[in-house]
């Protein structure tokens, strides 16, 4: 009766598992914040207030760096999809480069855009921490990747 009381458990235990992960508390989180704090501002005026939001975020360590670069990609395709009307939030760095690929947005700023995308990538994913002039490098190409956006889209 031992193995049919384990085997019984480990089926209990696995499909427990099963339903509490699908679905992280973090992102139900997220989306109920989202869905109640929608913005009366513009979407490029919400981004460079969340922007501006990020700057004055202190940056010591690899958690907190973590975060503001997990804002800046989220500030840049809540603007995309909020803007534009583009599907950003389920695609990954490399598809929504691919995305932008599409837009005029000139050689040399998609370059850096397409760089900053994966330097945040690196950082969630590779723990890769940059020093702090990479960070602020970072967050202005954001910015003026939106603020060309904006341009273009007038």
């Amino acid at each position: 009766y031992i193995l049919w009381v384990l085997s019984g458990l480990t089926i209990l235990a696995i499909i427990l598992f099963m339903l509490t992960a699908s679905k992280p508390f973090a992102v139900e989180q997220v989306a109920k914040e989202k869905v109640v704090g929608r913005s009366s501002l513009s979407p490029f005026d919400e981004a460079m207030a969340s922007l501006d939001a990020l700057k004055k975020m202190p940056v010591s360590d690899a958690a907190s760096v973590k975060k503001y670069y997990s804002g800046m990609n989220d500030t840049l395709r809540i603007y995309l999809s909020r803007g534009m009307g583009l599907t950003t939030m389920e695609r990954t760095n490399e598809e929504l480069i691919l995305q932008l690929s599409g837009l005029e947005m000139g050689k040399e700023a998609f370059t850096h855009l397409a760089g900053t995308l994966r330097m945040a990538d690196f950082v969630k994913f590779a723990k890769y921490i940059p020093d702090v002039y990479d960070n602020e490098r970072n967050l202005e190409v954001i910015r003026s990747s939106i603020v060309l956006i904006n341009e273009i889209r007038k």
